[in-house]
């Protein structure tokens, strides 16, 4: 009877180390910021590969709720429906201020309006001072942050505001939104890439924790925050106005265009080619004579 005794203790014992072993982390705190996928949120003629910053920007405007409901029917990576998608690249207005300007997509094959067209510069990203105005613009106070502390997330989190990460978690840099935070300095976030542990690009982005830059629990390492954006709601925050349609504006309409000089461009180089060989050919002559 003892040595069974002894076995349930030793097995119980296994049982509670393993389980702690394997347990997640305590969540002290995290917010409930809608989720938005930078790819498979958008609609589906536009590539969203290069938009993290700007569907940063949407999830922290959703969760205010300045944002109105705008219903996309998205098919990937399964059939869903995005409300908040569109603004990162359809037109719309806050106020009087439309948001018109207009960037190129990842493909370099469409335009974005909205909020893309906004924050975003081919080559350069999602700029952070653009990313403060456009939160100006809704009625927020905004700030850039290029020395951020933990102990400031955790403040920012626990006062209930996400906080926009500029992280070095891809070779090109990376913006997340920190939605909560770990006792073991996990942070919880919105990636909207998806969860870079299965791979980007995915649909798994909501409440990913990643280790902070420093700390290793096994999970992917943020390895360099560059900036929090901060953004504290006033009393003075305006909505959102949606504009319809929101349809594509190719690149390829200005292709008939770009054929033309480049048709022109081997034509002026066959001339003069020709005109050189002429040349040539005369002062050959000439000398030869």
């Amino acid at each position: 009877m003892l040595h069974v005794r002894e076995a349930v203790l030793c097995l119980t014992v296994f049982v509670v180390l393993v389980s702690l072993a394997y347990a997640e982390p305590n969540v002290v705190k995290v917010l409930e910021v809608p989720y938005i996928n930078q790819k498979y949120d958008v609609p589906e003629w536009f590539d969203g590969r290069y938009s993290c910053g700007p569907t940063c920007v949407a999830m922290v405007l959703a969760y205010y709720g300045v944002l109105p409901p705008w219903p996309l029917n998205c098919s990937k990576p399964f059939p869903h429906e995005s409300l908040y998608g569109k603004y990162i690249v359809c037109k719309f207005k806050v106020g009087d201020f439309v948001f018109d300007e207009r960037q190129p997509d990842a493909s370099r094959m469409h335009y974005g309006y909205g909020i893309h067209g906004y924050v975003y510069e081919p080559g350069v990203g999602a700029v952070w001072s653009k990313i403060v105005e456009l939160f100006k613009l809704f009625g927020f106070e905004a700030y850039v942050d290029t020395t951020p502390m933990w102990e400031e997330l955790v403040a920012e989190i626990n006062a209930g505001r996400p906080v926009i990460l500029g992280t070095e978690i891809t070779s090109s840099g990376h913006l997340v939104v920190a939605v909560g935070y770990t006792s073991d300095k996990g942070v919880v976030v919105n990636d909207p890439a998806g969860d870079k542990s299965l791979g980007y690009f995915n649909y798994n982005g909501a409440k990913v924790i990643y280790d902070w830059p420093g700390v290793n629990n096994g999970r992917v390492n943020l390895k360099k925050i560059k900036v929090f954006i901060t953004v504290r709601p006033t009393k003075h925050l305006k909505k959102a106005e949606p504009i319809e349609p929101c349809k594509p504006e190719g690149l390829e309409n200005y292709m008939p265009v770009y054929i033309f000089l480049a048709v022109s461009l081997v034509i002026s180089i066959i001339v003069g080619l020709i005109v050189i060989k002429k040349e040539y050919s005369k002062i050959y002559s000439q000398n030869k004579q």
